[in-house]
């Protein structure tokens, strides 16, 4: 039997089946009768909710921070390991991820240890990859060297040490050489040294990074 299909002009609506109707409504009392049980109804009629107790206290944080050391970081040539059975140097993009973490605990604690870790890991990364930033190879991988990029920012943020701010800047103008306008409406491309694929997190990190360096290039890295 040929099947009739039906054009709808684009901007009008379709009523939907009474199911989804139906679907719609169990759903929105399900959520209600969540909010509910988390205690916080107040937000149904518009007053300012209660704020839970936190999950975790500072001896909790204080405790995951140095189990997450002690587990993984090298004292002595201040780099992050892969695993706890300490085989390998963790990938490059890996360690950016672990120098945030740091930071974070930095942040939080204002411990003279955690600061002294910040030059400590950035030193590493620059003497193996070298001093100028903007010569990374990281495997051609612009979703790594966007990490790092992050991540001296932020380590700018809180030194104000303007080594990471040039640093966090040279990465960028690295990565921003592969944005690319002809293919998946614009964005970077995953690898620095090949025009056949984008992903998710380079394109992502790079829109991050422009609120800092270049305003305007989140207008054309669209997800």
């Amino acid at each position: 039997m040929q099947k009739t299909v039906k054009l709808v002009k684009k901007g009008s609506s379709i009523p939907a089946p009474k199911f989804h109707r139906c679907r719609e409504i169990v759903a929105r009392a399900t959520a209600l009768v969540l909010l509910i049980s988390l205690g916080i109804t107040t937000l149904a009629v518009g007053t300012t909710p209660a704020l839970a107790a936190p999950i975790f206290t500072p001896s909790d944080q204080d405790q995951a921070i140095s189990s997450f050391i002690s587990a993984f970081y090298d004292p002595t040539n201040h780099f992050f390991y892969t695993d706890t059975q300490n085989h390998a140097e963790a990938d490059l993009w890996t360690e950016a991820v672990d120098w945030d973490i740091i930071m974070d605990a930095y942040t939080r604690t204002k411990n003279t240890t955690y600061n002294q870790m910040i030059g400590d890991i950035y030193n590493h990364a620059t003497s193996v990859n070298g001093t100028n930033c903007g010569q990374w190879q990281a495997n051609a991988s612009n979703q790594t060297l966007a990490w790092w990029a992050q991540t001296s920012l932020q380590a700018y943020a809180i030194t104000n040490a303007t080594t990471y701010r040039d640093c966090a800047k040279a990465l960028f103008d690295k990565v921003y050489q592969s944005w690319d306008t002809t293919q998946a409406r614009g964005g970077i491309w995953t690898f620095n040294n090949q025009t056949s694929q984008k992903n998710m997190v380079s394109r992502e990190e790079g829109r991050v990074l422009d609120r800092t360096e270049n305003p305007s290039f989140s207008h054309h890295c669209p997800l």
